[in-house]
């Protein structure tokens, strides 16, 4: 796992084990932004997820006080230890 942060965008790379690991992934996601309301940008192939987060009013998620970032990198880390 790999998160790079700027001012402008924050962005998280997951590489998972197989393509059913990110499907899952990307369906704890979807729960996740529901009970957030909360919709990152998304980007995927068979083993790995990008997430890039676009600061809302000039404030990153965390200066928000969001939980999403927090609960996503659980549930990455959950899933990647179903390797």
């Amino acid at each position: 796992m790999n998160g790079d942060s700027v001012k402008e965008r924050t962005s998280f790379t997951y590489e998972l084990g197989s393509y059913g690991q990110v499907r899952a992934f990307l369906a704890d996601l979807a729960a996740l932004s529901e009970r957030c309301g909360f919709y990152p940008n998304l980007h995927f192939d068979s083993r790995s997820v990008r997430v890039s987060i676009e600061p809302e009013d000039g404030r990153t998620l965390a200066e928000q006080g969001s939980p999403f970032v927090p609960a996503m990198e659980a549930l990455a880390r959950a899933r990647a230890e179903e390797r």
